[in-house]
């Protein structure tokens, strides 16, 4: 077995495990047939980055669904966004201020 393929099965391996662990489908495909970039998975677009660091670090589902969420506030604000690993370092009320902070922006 070649390294590409050995790299597609290793994506594919993590995908399974954050599927598991997300409670998503096993349902996938990658974005333009690119292993190891972006994922598209239930109706998300993810950064393979995104998934591996779930997985390795065992991001709470709700923890990265909030920030997901928050990401698309963001893009529908056109305001820059926080990374997955930095959201995971700020305490629950700072994550949630800030989303209440959008979220009265995108209402004004």
């Amino acid at each position: 077995m070649n390294l590409k393929t050995r790299y597609r099965y290793c994506c594919d391996d993590y995908v399974k495990a954050f599927a598991e662990w997300m409670g998503f489908s096993l349902d996938y495909f990658w974005v333009s047939n690119n292993a190891g970039t972006v994922l598209f998975i239930s109706d998300y677009y993810i950064d393979f980055e995104d998934v591996r660091l779930v997985v390795d670090n065992a991001i709470p589902p709700d923890t990265f669904m909030e920030w997901y969420d928050y990401c698309e506030l963001c893009v529908h604000q056109d305001v820059p966004d926080i990374n997955l690993r930095t959201w995971c370092k700020l305490t629950k009320n700072k994550q949630k201020s800030i989303i209440k902070a959008l979220q009265r922006d995108e209402s004004d």
